[in-house]
Formats: C-alpha cells, structure tokens, sequence
C-alpha cells in the first residue's frame, strides 16, 4: 500500500470516466469491478464509485477511524455524479439518488453511511413525494 496522502480510496464507474476493471476484484470487491467493466465496455452503467475493500482494512487497523483522505474522495466522487445526472444530493428539488451495495467479504457494517445518505435525502424525497402527488391530484 501507498505511503499515507497517496492512497487511492475511491474508484469511479460510468459517465465516460472509469478507473477500475474486472481483474481488479480484491480491492474494489466483485460488484465494483464487474461495474467498472461493464463500463468500459460500454454498457450503459449509471455513473457511481465504489470505495476500495483497503478502507475496511484501514479502518481496524486504526482504532476504526477512516483515512483522512476518504471524505476528499468521496466528496470528488459525488460531485463528478452530480454533474452527470443533473441532481444533487441532499437537493430537496432535485435530490440526487444513491445507492450502498456492500458486498465484499471484507465489507464491515455502513449503517453510519446509510443513516447519513438518509438524514441528509430523505426531506428531499419527502417533497418530490409530496409534489408528484400534488400533480397525480391536479390531473384527476
């Protein structure tokens, strides 16, 4: 592994811009790397990213602290998928949908992430909800 402030955490899928690949599987796990080869294939992936099987690694080898380098990432990650689909996550108007697929048998628990992708969309999805519904009403 790279020295600290070289690692590499996240890898992006989809959206003309893909930099894992299937032999790739230990560190992105089985579903970010079939995803990231699909894309390069050219199949029509959604864009998204997965974060490497390393930060599980990392975080109990470190007293179950993050790398510091993860949240910039991540960050970067979003705001590249933000731009390709024209949302935004946390956007009450136009909220930005993810999604969590962990799956690799390194994976630990990411209910802190899911409650936080909750806390942060759900008042989002909870307007659009209450505007399609306006608009299904207006059109009986």
């Amino acid at each position: 592994m790279a020295s600290q402030g070289d690692n590499k955490w996240v890898y992006s899928f989809g959206a003309g811009k893909t930099e894992g690949r299937a032999d790739m599987k230990n560190l992105l796990g089985g579903k970010g790397a079939n995803l990231a080869e699909m894309a390069n294939l050219g199949l029509p992936v959604p864009p998204g990213f997965t974060i490497t099987t390393e930060v599980c690694t990392y975080f109990y080898a470190n007293g179950k602290s993050y790398p510091p380098e993860l949240k910039d990432q991540v960050a970067a990650a979003l705001s590249a998928i933000e731009e390709a689909m024209g949302a935004h996550f946390g956007d009450p108007a136009n909220p930005l949908l993810v999604s969590d697929r962990p799956a690799d048998s390194r994976t630990f628990g990411w209910l802190a992430v899911i409650e936080l992708i909750a806390l942060i969309l759900l008042p989002g999805l909870f307007v659009s909800f209450l505007r399609r519904r306006r608009l299904a009403g207006a059109a009986r």
